[in-house]
């Protein structure tokens, strides 16, 4: 938590990005470069995993060639674990705080033990504040936050703090752990009455279902939700039923990259005074400025384990049109997931599956569904039946997979009692097992 000194700067960097979100394109490179410089003359002569591989990006009178940053190599997951701790700074300036550790959910595999530092936590705060400023959030209630798949938050009561916004520090906010099922989270947010709620979007559609099925009233009148691709289907879902719900989107490693417009239902602001968004094409490795691609971030206060041009398996598509809302920040038009959620199929083409839930169910009685890709010519169809009296049509289901993807797939059904989450408590509705 930050302390009253933190807290009073994170106001003033949440009141200057009121001035900032407005900067043209040529003055926001500016200011990027700016906080660059100084990150990378850091990382070249503190991080060992630096030491020669910015050495393209720097002149013979030591000045830094900006032409010359796609030389730079990516950095992959794989290659800061390999690096460990040749990825950390042997010392921080002394304006950036102090060190902190953490360690990634894991869901593409082995967790990445990362380090932060205190001035990047300042820097999340005030962006988290700017999202709470565009979308009119109430401050002064009561916050839930369903995130953490620790056991620091207990079922039955969980933890009990403040200070989860900057402008009502003494709102509260209340902490579960994600371990705790559906039933005993509607339990506990019926008795604790939230007005927002934080979590994944696919734990808040299982609360909201397990609320109307009850024929029960959820206490949230807003969703925050971030971890996970919110679906149009998930987003009318909340709507339908009076909710609103706000996406956000960023990495613990990273920081938050982006959230999406108030004005626009769906499309994203880069966050550009924290970090650089880059897309990067699946074909050519090129850089995009409209189109689909690889996300390729590089955050500017992280000295502890700086990440420059890091690559996290996302995949975005990102426009240079401008927003209806006036905002210059960047767009991102949508997050597709990430890189295993990409199904490869016999012709060779990419395909991202986004099932759509409404439309599949008119074939398959169920209430949660998740494909699995375990070749380029089988699918696996996962499934837990809705407890009605309906049942598969194997037949249609088969032919509604093919149009979709290749008429070549085989599909099993296979019926589930639960579907399991990610160990970070996620939950995939598409995976690919397919190198």
């Amino acid at each position: 938590m930050l302390n009253a000194a933190g807290l009073e700067a994170a106001r003033k960097f949440a009141a200057a990005l009121e001035r900032t979100q407005n900067y043209s394109p040529e003055r926001m490179q500016a200011y990027q470069r700016n906080l660059l410089e100084p990150l990378l003359r850091h990382a070249r002569a503190e991080v060992p995993f630096y030491e020669k591989r910015l050495d393209p990006l720097f002149g013979p009178d030591d000045e830094i060639r900006w032409e010359a940053w796609a030389e730079i190599p990516t950095v992959t997951r794989e290659d800061a674990q390999i690096a460990g701790e040749d990825m950390f700074a042997r010392k921080l300036p002394d304006n950036v705080g102090v060190v902190e550790s953490g360690q990634t959910s894991g869901s593409t595999g082995r967790p990445l033990k990362f380090r932060t530092n205190s001035l990047m936590r300042l820097v999340g705060t005030a962006l988290g504040e700017r999202i709470f400023s565009w979308h009119g959030v109430d401050r002064t209630q009561t916050a839930a936050f369903i995130v953490d798949n620790s056991d620091e938050h207990p079922f039955p009561e969980g933890s009990t703090g403040t200070n989860w916004n900057l402008a009502h520090p003494e709102a509260m906010g209340l902490n579960l752990t994600m371990g705790a099922t559906i039933a005993e989270q509607v339990d506990w947010l019926s008795r604790k009455k939230p007005s927002v709620l934080f979590t994944y979007p696919s734990n808040a559609s299982a609360v909201l279902t397990y609320f109307l099925e009850d024929n029960s009233q959820a206490p949230f009148e807003t969703v925050i939700c971030h971890g996970e691709v919110l679906t149009k289907e998930v987003r009318q879902f909340f709507s339908d039923n009076g909710i609103k719900i706000i996406d956000r989107f960023g990495a613990s490693e990273l920081g938050p990259i982006s959230a999406e417009c108030p004005q626009c239902n769906g499309p994203h602001h880069q966050f550009s005074e924290a970090v650089l968004v880059e897309c990067l094409s699946n074909e050519s490795n090129k850089q995009i400025r409209t189109g689909n691609g690889r996300l390729i971030v590089t955050p500017f206060y992280n000295y502890a384990m700086p990440l420059i041009r890091y690559e996290n398996y996302d995949h975005i598509t990102i426009t240079e049109d401008a927003c209806s809302c006036g905002r210059t920040l960047p767009i991102v038009e949508s997050i597709q997931g990430r890189s295993r959620n990409l199904f490869k199929f016999p012709d060779g083409k990419l395909r991202w599956p986004n099932l759509h839930f409404t439309e599949f169910v008119k074939l398959l009685p169920a209430k949660q569904v998740q494909l699995v890709q375990r070749t380029m010519h089988e699918i696996d169809i996962l499934y837990v039946h809705d407890g009605s009296s309906r049942q598969p049509n194997e037949d249609e289901i088969r032919d509604y997979i093919c149009k979709k993807f290749d008429e070549r797939i085989e599909t099993q059904l296979i019926e589930k009692i639960e579907i399991s989450k990610l160990p970070s408590g996620k939950f995939e509705d598409c995976i690919s097992l397919v190198a």
